[in-house]
């Protein structure tokens, strides 16, 4: 017996999106929940559009930060290196955050 049909949902319909919208154009972010699985970051200004994927097939966030560490411990520069001084100012920005929101800081 065939099922009632109610509506439709787009096959991709579950994936996260966040869009910005600015005075030139937008930039959309597919798939920030997860960015280690895949992700795309699409810009559309001026009538172009234009969608990368900052990765490589297979390779997750987890993998790249594996990469960089291994590079930096052979004497060698990563591509991307998050500095002590710019890790610390993150703990910093997330510890007012929670501090601002009421629930206190992360201990």
């Amino acid at each position: 017996m065939r099922q009632p049909q109610h509506g439709t949902v787009k096959p991709d319909a579950w994936i996260p999106r966040a869009l910005i919208t600015g005075d030139k154009g937008t930039i959309e972010f597919s798939n920030w929940l997860a960015p280690h699985a895949w992700h795309t970051i699409t810009t559309r200004s001026e009538g172009i559009n234009r969608t990368e994927k900052v990765y490589k097939e297979g390779w997750s966030t987890y993998r790249y930060q594996l990469e960089a560490f291994a590079t930096k411990l052979s004497g060698k520069e990563p591509d991307s290196w998050v500095s002590l001084d710019d890790s610390v100012g993150n703990m910093a920005s997330i510890d007012l955050v929670y501090e601002k929101s009421g629930l206190g800081r992360r201990k």
